[in-house]
C-alpha cells in the first residue's frame, strides 16, 4: 500500500474544519491509487461494509469525543503509547484521538472490515490479528452494534489490551426493530436473536468480573432514537470507560 501524505501538524486536528481537509485529502490520495480494500465476517451484520461505505466520506462525525475527551483527562492513558481503535471506518477517529491524547498518528491503529490507510489493518474485530497484551487503550466506537457475537468481541477485546490498560465502548442508542431499519434504510442492521446493546449495564456485563476502575459512563439520558418515520439530528449515546484487571 503506497502512502498517504504525512500530518505536520497533528494540534491544528483540533479544527473540524482542518481535520475534514486534511482527512478527505489523505482519503481521495487513497482512492485514486485504488488502495480501498475490504474483508467480510461471518460474526458481523451483513451490511456492515454496505452501510458503512456509504459514509466513508464523512469527516464531520465527531461522536468519538465522547470517548476520547474522557480518556485524554486520565492520568493512566497520558503515558499510553500504543491505542487501538475498532471500527473506525476512515482516518477520522484516529485523528481526533492522536491530536486529544497527543499520541504521533503511528501510535494510533485502526481495525476494521474496510481499509484505505495504512493505520488502518484490515481485519475482524472478532479474531484481531494482535498478540495478547498489545496495547495500552482499546476504543470500540460505535462499532458493538454490528456484532451478532459481542461476547466474543469483549474477549477479544480484553486479550489484546494489556494488564490495567483501559477500554472504553461507545455505540448509539435505539429503538428500532429489523421492519424499521427496513423502512428506514431499505435493508437490516438488527441481529435477529441477539439482544441490542443499549445500556452501560449491557456493555459491562460483557466484561464481568475483568473491570477494576469504571472511569466514565454515560447511559443514554435523553434516550433519542431514529425511528421508522425518520431520523432525529442527535441520537442518544452510550459509553462506558474502565481499566481492566487479568
Amino acid at each position: 500500500m503506497r502512502l498517504i501524505p504525512k500530518i505536520r501538524n497533528r494540534q491544528s486536528l483540533r479544527i473540524n474544519s482542518v481535520r475534514k481537509l486534511v482527512g478527505r485529502t489523505r482519503l481521495r490520495w487513497a482512492m485514486a491509487r485504488n488502495q480501498i480494500q475490504t474483508v467480510e465476517s461471518d460474526q458481523s451484520v451483513t451490511e456492515t461494509i454496505q452501510h458503512n461505505m456509504k459514509s466513508l466520506k464523512d469527516f464531520s462525525n465527531c461522536r468519538i469525543e465522547l470517548l476520547i475527551r474522557p480518556l485524554s483527562v486520565l492520568e493512566t492513558v497520558r503515558h499510553a503509547r500504543s491505542v487501538l481503535l475498532i471500527g473506525p471506518r476512515n482516518e477520522n477517529d484516529l485523528l481526533i484521538a492522536s491530536t486529544y491524547l497527543d499520541l504521533p498518528l503511528e501510535c494510533v491503529r485502526g481495525l476494521d472490515l474496510i481499509s484505505y490507510s495504512k493505520q488502518i489493518d484490515l481485519g475482524d474485530m472478532h479474531d484481531m490479528p494482535y498478540e495478547d497484551n498489545s496495547f495500552d487503550v482499546v476504543i470500540c466506537g460505535w462499532t458493538m452494534s454490528y456484532s451478532n457475537q459481542p461476547q466474543q468481541l469483549a474477549d477479544e477485546m480484553k486479550r489484546v489490551c494489556k494488564p490495567g490498560g483501559v477500554i472504553a465502548v461507545g455505540l448509539e442508542y435505539s429503538t428500532l426493530k429489523e421492519e424499521d431499519y427496513q423502512k428506514l434504510l431499505g435493508y437490516s442492521l438488527a441481529i435477529p436473536g441477539v439482544q441490542r446493546i443499549n445500556s452501560v449495564g449491557a456493555i459491562n456485563e460483557l466484561f464481568g468480573d475483568s473491570i477494576d476502575n469504571q472511569f466514565f459512563s454515560h447511559d443514554a439520558p435523553l434516550k433519542q432514537s431514529h425511528t421508522a418515520d425518520g431520523k432525529v439530528d442527535c441520537p442518544s449515546s452510550v459509553a462506558s470507560i474502565f481499566s481492566i484487571i487479568k
